[in-house]
């Protein structure tokens, strides 16, 4: 079982620098508990940490430092869980009587994903959509080959849909670095469109790039942005921000018109010329997860 802290937030650069000295100290100990030990003559083997709500193995400094905590505890069970998740697998499964014993302590990890999946009728625009083409149920979550376009996601969930059924993909904001991660070729995306405008945002948009990537600055902020260059080493990203340029909008619009440009991700409400009061209104508030907004003239 792992949880967050609430009070603090720390960085990735944090985590790992915490683990390497974790790991140092985990093997001088085992090595010193081995040499006390001699009679044992079966030590302990520590397998490798999984999450049974996504049929995932953990890895990277999640993986070491979950491994780590298990031989210190002498845990004999490697499933992992985070709060939320325990608390889901309790309530589908009253019968287990799962309960967590007073005074026990999680182990801060980097988040395990969850995909959820909604009805493609959802009002949530922007987000991917595909077809369901196969379910297995895998024990507390569903393995699901999910067809978006010309691509097949594996997607391992606490949430499940039939066969045939058009569903939209989303990932909470909590678990969109993993899920960006984990399911791209070189640990992050090749190019990240930051749209919102928040201190958050942008600091998420920088983490899920790649190293090399290049970052597209589109929001307007309120206040200046800082950039952790101690947690951003090694990334050797390309950012570029500023305005609308109209110098290539004939282009603009005649890919789009040709279908080659797809635009409707990023419009995720329309409305007529006659109540462009009420759109500029919606856009400059920030309301209901907006991102553009289109304009009838017609």
């Amino acid at each position: 079982m792992s949880q967050t802290p609430q009070n603090e937030k720390k960085s990735r650069f944090q985590l790992s620098r915490e683990v390497q000295e974790e790991f140092v100290n985990g093997i001088a100990q085992a090595m010193l508990s081995l040499a006390e030990n001699t009679e044992q003559s079966q030590p302990p083997v520590a397998e490798t940490p999984f999450c049974p709500a996504t049929g995932k193995e953990y890895s990277g400094a999640n993986m070491v430092r979950l491994m780590l905590a298990g031989m210190e505890k002498g845990y004999a069970d490697n499933r992992w869980l985070t709060f939320k998740q325990l608390q889901a697998v309790r309530e589908e499964y009253p019968d287990l009587n799962i309960r967590i014993k007073k005074g026990e302590h999680g182990v801060t990890v980097l988040r395990p994903e969850d995909v959820k999946l909604k009805p493609a009728d959802d009002p949530v625009q922007g987000v991917p959509q595909g077809v369901v083409e196969s379910l297995l149920f895998k024990g507390v979550h569903y393995e699901m080959k999910v067809r978006v376009g010309d691509s097949v996601l594996l997607v391992h969930s606490t949430h499940a849909r039939p066969v045939g059924t058009q569903v939209k993909l989303t990932v909470a904001p909590e678990d969109c670095l993993t899920f960006v991660q984990s399911h791209s070729d070189h640990g992050g995306a090749d190019v990240v469109l930051e749209v919102v405008g928040t201190e958050a945002t942008f600091r998420l948009a920088w983490e899920c790039a790649r190293p090399n990537a290049i970052v597209s600055v589109v929001a307007l902020y309120n206040k200046a942005q800082t950039l952790p260059l101690p947690d951003m080493y090694g990334k050797n990203l390309t950012f570029k921000t500023g305005g609308v340029d109209g110098c290539n909008c004939a282009e603009t619009l005649r890919l789009i018109a040709e279908g080659k440009l797809d635009t409707q991700p990023l419009i995720t409400h329309t409305y007529p010329l006659s109540r462009i009061e009420e759109a500029y209104e919606l856009f400059e508030n920030r309301r209901d997860n907006v991102i553009k907004v289109a304009v009838e003239c017609s």
